[in-house]
């Protein structure tokens, strides 16, 4: 049986995690067919592109159309109306986002502090601008968060793995990252949560993966349940709707 190791968003992008290598190696090593799939960096790649950013400009327009029904609502559309108003702003970080990801990617751009500078400010603004377009969620290089901690309950990571609008990893994987892989040729796949800032990601792709590849047994790893396994007590419904098990 073929596996495959995946690593979700959201994590320090310049902090790769070295236990899905250590874990493939060991597999390999036995005689197990294993491959690793970092959808942490993908994601970052996805999001920190030209075409991602103008969706969620899209987004932010079609968001400032509709009704608002509370003062945080109006509050959140004058943000809006300043984005779409500085053009100029705006086109300068669709333009630079390239360059951005390019500098931390060069050792020899990486430490020449200005340009570093430059580029991390560039890539900062780039990711306000993707929370933003899924307000109240907040994404940035380190993690992301949601509004009320919807991965301490239930109830909360039911609702949360299945928002379009607070959570930009559920069109993220159904558009853009899901048909990367040939999930067909796996039999088991394994997806290592860590961070807090990955749980509502890591689900939710537990729970796509669930639905649209029956044949998979969806393994959950890293040390967030390990530590935290009473937040499972009586959730039977997790094991029913987004993975078989918990290592």
């Amino acid at each position: 049986m073929k596996t495959a190791l995946i690593f979700p968003p959201q994590w320090f992008p310049s902090q790769p995690y070295l236990a899905l290598p250590t874990l493939s190696a060991f597999l390999q090593d036995r005689g197990h067919e294993a491959d690793q799939f970092d959808f942490n960096i993908e994601s970052y790649d996805i999001f920190l592109s030209r075409d991602y950013l103008e969706e969620c400009l899209d987004k932010i327009r079609h968001r400032l159309d509709r009704p608002a029904y509370s003062p945080e609502d109006n509050e959140i559309k004058n943000v809006y109306r300043e984005i779409l108003g500085d053009t100029e702003f705006v086109e300068s970080i669709l333009n630079g986002v390239g360059d951005a990801k390019q500098a931390l990617r060069t050792e020899e751009l990486f430490f020449q502090f200005p340009v570093y500078k430059r580029a991390y400010t560039t890539l900062k603004v780039a990711m306000q601008l993707i929370s933003y377009a899924h307000f109240p969620s907040r994404i940035d290089l380190e993690s992301f968060f949601m509004r009320g901690n919807p991965e301490e309950n239930l109830q909360g990571i039911l609702q949360a793995t299945a928002d379009p609008i607070a959570n930009p990893y559920l069109t993220l994987f159904e558009s853009r990252l899901l048909d990367r892989v040939p999930w067909n040729e796996y039999g088991l796949a394994g997806i290592s949560i860590i961070h807090v800032g990955q749980v509502i990601a890591g689900l939710t792709l537990a729970r796509l993966l669930r639905e649209r590849f029956p044949h998979l047994h969806i393994v959950i790893g890293g040390s967030v349940f390990t530590r935290h396994n009473n937040t499972l007590e009586n959730k039977q419904v997790l094991f029913e709707k987004m993975f078989h098990s918990i290592i």
